[in-house]
C-alpha cells in the first residue's frame, strides 16, 4: 500500500575543516485519509464525561535523545557500517503523522516518540520547540564569511486532490509543528506529484538532498508527510589537518580521511565515548559519539 523512498535519502553531511553542512530528510508515505481523525483532548475541553487533565510534556530535547537511543544502539545502517542521525527530524515526521492516529497506532507513536497523549499541552511544547528552532535560521548567503550559524526547518503535508483533512488537524500541525499542506494529484499524475516533492525537497535541503522518490509515487496514495532539516555551520576551532587513516569498521580496518587539529569537551558514559565540537556562533554543537565496544 505504500513505496519506500530509495535507499538512503534521510540524509547527506559534508564535514569540512572549517565548517559542516548537514541535511536530513523524515518522511511518511500512506495510503490512508486523514480527514476523520480528531485530536481527543478537543472532545474533552469542557471537562465533559470521562474528562482527565492531559499529563504534562516532556522536554522535547529529551523526547528526541530517547528516540535516538535506541536506533544507535542497533548499529550497521549502512554499507560503511556508520550511521547518521536525526531525531529532531525523525521526530518532526512522526509528530505530523501522531494527532491523526488512534488506537494501536496512536500507543505505538506515544512510545517512540517519548511524548504523553495528544493534547493542547504537547501542542504548546511542540509550538515553543518550533519557534526556538526557526530562530536559528538564516535566508541570507550561507557562504559569506559573515554569515551566522544557520539551521533551517521545513514541514510539510501533501494531500491527495480532493482529500479534505479535519480542520482541528490542520490548525494543530500548523499550531505546533508550523506544517505546509499542499494538495497533489497523486491519482492522476503520480509522475508530476512525485518531481513536486523532490523539487521542494531540494530547495528545502539547499540542494543537498536532490531526490527523495527515484520513482513516482503509488496512484493510491492519500498523503505523504515530510520533514526536512539543513544545517550549515562553522567550527569554533577548525580542524587543521585531513590525512587518511585506519578505521575500525564492522567489515574490519580501512582506510578514511580523517580530520585533526580541533579541540573539544570529552566525555565517557557507560561505555558510550563522545566529544562535543561547538560552533563558531556557540548556539549549536556537533557531538559524534561511539557505542561501547561489543
Amino acid at each position: 500500500m505504500s513505496r519506500q523512498p530509495r535507499a538512503d535519502p534521510g540524509s547527506d553531511s559534508r564535514p569540512g575543516r572549517d565548517s559542516v553542512r548537514v541535511a536530513t530528510l523524515g518522511v511518511q508515505v500512506a495510503a490512508l485519509a486523514v480527514q476523520h481523525a480528531a485530536p481527543k483532548h478537543r472532545a474533552a475541553a469542557h471537562g465533559g464525561p470521562g474528562y482527565r487533565p492531559p499529563a504534562p510534556a516532556p522536554p522535547l530535547r529529551r523526547a528526541e535523545a530517547g528516540l535516538a537511543a535506541p536506533a544507535l544502539r542497533r548499529g550497521g545502517a549502512g554499507a560503511s557500517g556508520g550511521q547518521r542521525l536525526s531525531p529532531t527530524s525523525a521526530a518532526e515526521a512522526l509528530s505530523l503523522l501522531y494527532p491523526a492516529s488512534g488506537g494501536e497506532t496512536a500507543e505505538a507513536l506515544r512510545t517512540v516518540l517519548h511524548l504523553p497523549e495528544w493534547s493542547a499541552d504537547v501542542v504548546a511544547a511542540l509550538r515553543d520547540h518550533t519557534r526556538s528552532l526557526d530562530g536559528l535560521r538564516y535566508d541570507g548567503d550561507l557562504d559569506d564569511e559573515g554569515a551566522p550559524d544557520s539551521l533551517q526547518m521545513s514541514n510539510r503535508l501533501w494531500t491527495a486532490t480532493g482529500l479534505e483533512p479535519d480542520p482541528r488537524y490542520l490548525d494543530d500541525i500548523a499550531t505546533a509543528l508550523d506544517a505546509d499542506v499542499r494538495a497533489l494529484d497523486f491519482a492522476a499524475d503520480p509522475g508530476g506529484a512525485t518531481d513536486r516533492i523532490n523539487t521542494t525537497v531540494a530547495e528545502d535541503t539547499r540542494g543537498l538532498i536532490e531526490e527523495l522518490f527515484d520513482e513516482a509515487v503509488p496512484p493510491a496514495t492519500r498523503a505523504v508527510l515530510t520533514n526536512a532539516l539543513h544545517l550549515k555551520a562553522r567550527w569554533a576551532a577548525p580542524f587543521t589537518d585531513i590525512q587518511p587513516a585506519p578505521f575500525t569498521a564492522p567489515s574490519g580496518k580501512v582506510d578514511v580521511d580523517m580530520m585533526s587539529g580541533a579541540t573539544g569537551a570529552g566525555r565517557s558514559v557507560d561505555g558510550w565515548q563522545s566529544v562535543d565540537l561547538p560552533y563558531r556562533d556557540g548556539t549549536l554543537s556537533a557531538m559524534p559519539s561511539c557505542p561501547p565496544r561489543a
